[in-house]
């Protein structure tokens, strides 16, 4: 079975590579470089051309294999000789390179004081003009700071000639006089403001406190008329409370006292009824004793006609005790049927007496 990979064959070295790297180098060092990299640039080639004639196309080119294994690690093998020599060369020529950066700047430190000191000698009238217009400029500066001037509107200052420096002295000073008068009568402005400002405080706090005063006395009125007010709603609840409760004392006594006159007129009913009916039984016993005297009468009379007087008077205190004695229901009628019971018994017996003192 052959199966089709795509590879990159490689290409070889041109031949004249290596001239053209070395073109622009000193003759000792193209020498080295061609003696370390020339006869791998020769075995590069080769193995170009080996390695090209190496072509696996299926699983079965054991072979071909092997030798692509063996030819991989020999190309490798150079690959490292090509960077252990690139490493050599490279250590030297660093080596070189420090050697020639120390002696430059061992050298650098011995000129360059000398040249630092020749130019100072050089320059000295240079340097003097300059620090002495430097002094000046400073010394202008602090001048116009002191009269409120920015020294920065101003350039040049310390190559600035006496006249027009003189001038500009008197311009900053007329204008420090200028801002000064400026500032005196703005503070006089600002202090006649707070003035009228603190007089119409104190006249808004002395019309605050008025009004304060005023609306605490309103409160205070306020609230005296509010007492007064709750203290008459609460002096009229309570005479309404009291008149209730009279009302309802009034309702309750005549309520009481019609309870009582129907319990009376019940009462006095009952007792009508119960005298009337007493009456009545009366008024039978009545009749029934005035039949029962009749009778004892007409017996009497009978037996009184057919007795002595003794045994008369002894049938007449009998008929007296038979006599009925009506219920008596007033107040005082039970103690007075009494003493009628009592005075009978003893009109009886008063006339048994009698008739045995015949």
């Amino acid at each position: 079975m052959t199966t089709q990979i795509a590879t990159h064959e490689p290409e070889p070295p041109k031949t004249d590579a290596l001239a053209a790297i070395t073109t622009d180098l000193e003759p000792e060092s193209a020498t080295s470089i061609r003696h370390a990299f020339g006869p791998i640039f020769d075995l590069a080639a080769e193995w170009t051309r080996r390695a090209a004639e190496i072509k696996v196309t299926s699983i079965d080119q054991k072979r071909e294999m092997k030798l692509a294994r063996e030819s991989r690690l020999a190309v490798r093998d150079a690959r490292l000789q090509v960077e252990a020599n690139r490493k050599r060369l490279k250590e030297s020529i660093v080596r070189r390179g420090k050697a020639i950066d120390g002696a430059a700047n061992v050298l650098k430190d011995l000129l360059e004081p000398i040249e630092i000191y020749l130019l100072e000698q050089e320059t000295f009238a240079a340097r003097h003009e300059a620090a002495r217009k430097d002094a000046l400029r400073s010394a202008r500066e602090e001048a116009l700071r002191a009269l409120g001037t920015d020294p920065k509107a101003f350039a040049n200052l310390g190559e600035t000639d006496e006249t027009t420096w003189e001038s500009v002295l008197q311009t900053a000073k007329g204008a420090q006089a200028a801002r000064l008068q400026a500032e005196k009568e703005a503070e006089e402005v600002r202090l006649e403001a707070e003035r009228i400002a603190a007089e119409k405080r104190e006249a808004a706090r002395q019309e605050k406190a008025k009004q304060e005063a005023e609306r605490v006395e309103r409160e205070r009125a306020q609230a005296e008329e509010n007492a007064r007010l709750a203290e008459q709603a609460a002096a009229e609840k309570a005479e309404r409370e009291r008149a209730e409760e009279e009302a309802r004392k009034a309702r309750a006594e005549q309520e009481r006292a019609e309870r009582e006159l129907a319990a009376e007129r019940e009462r006095r009913a009952e007792e009508e009824r119960k005298a009337a009916e007493q009456e009545r039984l009366a008024s039978e016993r009545e009749r029934q004793a005035a039949e029962e005297r009749e009778a004892a009468k007409l017996a009497a009379e009978r037996a009184a006609a057919l007795a002595p007087d003794r045994e008369k008077l002894a049938a007449f205190a009998a008929a007296l005790r038979g006599l009925p004695v009506p219920d008596l229901t007033s107040a005082t009628g039970p103690a007075a049927r009494t003493k009628l019971l009592e005075q009978v018994a003893k009109f009886a017996a008063w006339v048994e007496k009698m008739g045995k003192d015949l």
